[in-house]
Protein backbone atom coordinates (compact mmCIF):
# COMPACT_ATOMS: atom_id res chain seq x y z
CA UNK A 1 0.00 0.00 0.00
CA UNK A 2 1.21 3.56 -0.38
CA UNK A 3 1.05 7.01 1.11
CA UNK A 4 -1.83 8.81 -0.68
CA UNK A 5 -1.39 12.53 0.05
CA UNK A 6 -4.31 15.43 1.21
CA UNK A 7 -6.46 16.52 -1.31
CA UNK A 8 -4.96 20.34 -1.92
CA UNK A 9 -7.28 20.96 -4.28
CA UNK A 10 -10.00 20.88 -2.44
CA UNK A 11 -8.40 23.10 0.00
CA UNK A 12 -7.81 25.94 -2.96
CA UNK A 13 -10.22 28.66 -3.80
CA UNK A 14 -10.39 29.02 -7.35
CA UNK A 15 -7.74 31.56 -9.25
CA UNK A 16 -6.01 31.39 -5.41
CA UNK A 17 -2.65 33.05 -5.38
CA UNK A 18 -1.30 31.04 -2.26
CA UNK A 19 1.90 29.30 -2.58
CA UNK A 20 0.57 25.70 -1.24
CA UNK A 21 -2.45 26.14 -4.15
CA UNK A 22 0.12 26.78 -7.78
CA UNK A 23 0.59 24.03 -10.22
CA UNK A 24 4.59 23.70 -9.22
CA UNK A 25 3.64 22.71 -5.88
CA UNK A 26 0.69 19.95 -7.32
CA UNK A 27 3.65 19.35 -9.54
CA UNK A 28 6.30 18.80 -6.36
CA UNK A 29 3.64 16.69 -4.33
CA UNK A 30 3.33 14.44 -7.18
CA UNK A 31 7.12 13.86 -7.53
CA UNK A 32 7.47 13.07 -3.80
CA UNK A 33 4.33 10.41 -3.72
CA UNK A 34 5.38 8.61 -6.75
CA UNK A 35 9.38 8.79 -5.13
CA UNK A 36 8.68 7.88 -1.42
CA UNK A 37 4.84 7.13 -1.28
CA UNK A 38 5.57 3.83 -1.24
CA UNK A 39 6.12 1.34 1.67
CA UNK A 40 9.16 -1.33 2.01
CA UNK A 41 6.08 -3.86 2.10
CA UNK A 42 7.45 -5.67 -0.63
CA UNK A 43 10.84 -6.08 0.61
CA UNK A 44 10.12 -8.71 3.19
CA UNK A 45 9.08 -12.74 2.39
CA UNK A 46 5.56 -13.50 3.54
CA UNK A 47 5.46 -15.56 6.25
CA UNK A 48 3.35 -18.24 6.85
CA UNK A 49 0.41 -16.86 9.16
CA UNK A 50 0.04 -19.55 11.63
CA UNK A 51 -3.65 -20.68 13.09
CA UNK A 52 -3.06 -20.14 16.57
CA UNK A 53 -0.90 -17.91 18.70
CA UNK A 54 0.17 -17.45 22.53
CA UNK A 55 -0.65 -13.70 22.52
CA UNK A 56 -2.13 -11.44 20.32
CA UNK A 57 -1.46 -7.76 20.95
CA UNK A 58 -3.30 -4.85 19.43
CA UNK A 59 -2.05 -1.64 18.92
CA UNK A 60 1.98 -1.16 17.70
CA UNK A 61 2.46 1.86 19.45
CA UNK A 62 4.94 2.18 21.90
CA UNK A 63 3.21 -0.13 24.50
CA UNK A 64 2.41 -2.63 22.07
CA UNK A 65 6.09 -2.73 20.26
CA UNK A 66 7.72 -2.92 23.45
CA UNK A 67 5.66 -5.98 24.90
CA UNK A 68 5.35 -7.84 21.80
CA UNK A 69 9.31 -7.49 21.31
CA UNK A 70 9.54 -8.84 25.32
CA UNK A 71 7.33 -11.48 24.62
CA UNK A 72 9.55 -12.66 21.39
CA UNK A 73 12.24 -13.31 24.22
CA UNK A 74 10.98 -16.38 24.29
CA UNK A 75 11.15 -18.10 21.53
CA UNK A 76 9.01 -21.17 21.50
CA UNK A 77 6.21 -18.45 21.78
CA UNK A 78 3.95 -17.28 19.05
CA UNK A 79 3.36 -13.64 18.71
CA UNK A 80 0.88 -11.20 16.50
CA UNK A 81 1.54 -7.70 17.01
CA UNK A 82 -1.74 -5.97 14.88
CA UNK A 83 -2.14 -2.24 13.65
CA UNK A 84 -4.83 -0.34 11.64
CA UNK A 85 -2.08 1.09 9.31
CA UNK A 86 0.03 0.72 6.62
CA UNK A 87 3.59 0.81 6.57
CA UNK A 88 5.28 3.68 6.85
CA UNK A 89 6.43 5.25 3.96
CA UNK A 90 9.66 6.29 2.97
CA UNK A 91 8.13 9.68 2.60
CA UNK A 92 7.67 9.93 6.88
CA UNK A 93 11.59 9.72 7.00
CA UNK A 94 12.36 13.37 5.49
CA UNK A 95 11.66 15.87 8.73
CA UNK A 96 10.85 18.31 5.77
CA UNK A 97 8.00 16.72 4.30
CA UNK A 98 5.90 15.92 8.04
CA UNK A 99 3.69 18.79 6.91
CA UNK A 100 2.61 17.30 4.53
CA UNK A 101 1.54 14.26 6.28
CA UNK A 102 -1.59 15.23 7.65
CA UNK A 103 -4.82 14.91 6.65
CA UNK A 104 -3.55 11.94 4.27
CA UNK A 105 -4.32 8.53 4.25
CA UNK A 106 -1.72 7.51 7.40
CA UNK A 107 -3.52 10.39 9.32
CA UNK A 108 -6.77 9.23 11.82
CA UNK A 109 -7.58 13.01 11.03
CA UNK A 110 -8.21 13.47 15.07
CA UNK A 111 -10.21 17.14 15.67
CA UNK A 112 -10.29 18.76 18.79
CA UNK A 113 -13.83 19.60 20.91
CA UNK A 114 -14.52 22.84 19.80
CA UNK A 115 -13.32 25.33 22.90
CA UNK A 116 -13.81 28.98 23.40
CA UNK A 117 -10.36 29.45 24.42
CA UNK A 118 -8.46 27.57 21.99
CA UNK A 119 -8.25 27.51 18.09
CA UNK A 120 -9.71 31.03 17.81
CA UNK A 121 -8.49 31.61 14.55
CA UNK A 122 -10.97 28.45 13.15
CA UNK A 123 -14.38 29.43 12.64
CA UNK A 124 -15.83 26.14 14.48
CA UNK A 125 -13.05 26.28 16.96
CA UNK A 126 -11.39 23.13 16.62
CA UNK A 127 -7.87 22.20 15.54
CA UNK A 128 -6.50 19.55 13.95
CA UNK A 129 -4.81 16.83 15.98
CA UNK A 130 -2.56 14.66 13.01
CA UNK A 131 -1.43 11.30 14.75
CA UNK A 132 0.26 8.68 12.93
CA UNK A 133 -1.92 5.83 11.81
CA UNK A 134 1.48 3.61 10.71
CA UNK A 135 3.75 0.61 11.66
CA UNK A 136 7.75 0.88 11.29
CA UNK A 137 9.02 -2.51 10.80
CA UNK A 138 12.11 -3.30 13.38
CA UNK A 139 12.63 -6.43 11.37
Amino acid sequence: MSWIPPNLASLCPPNSTLSSCQPSTFMFLTLVAHLFGYSKDDSYPNYDTEKEYDFIIVGAGSAGCVLANRLSEIKNWKILLLEAGIEEPEVAEIPSFVSMLAGSNIDWMYRMQPDQHSCRSRKERSCAMPRGKVRKNLF
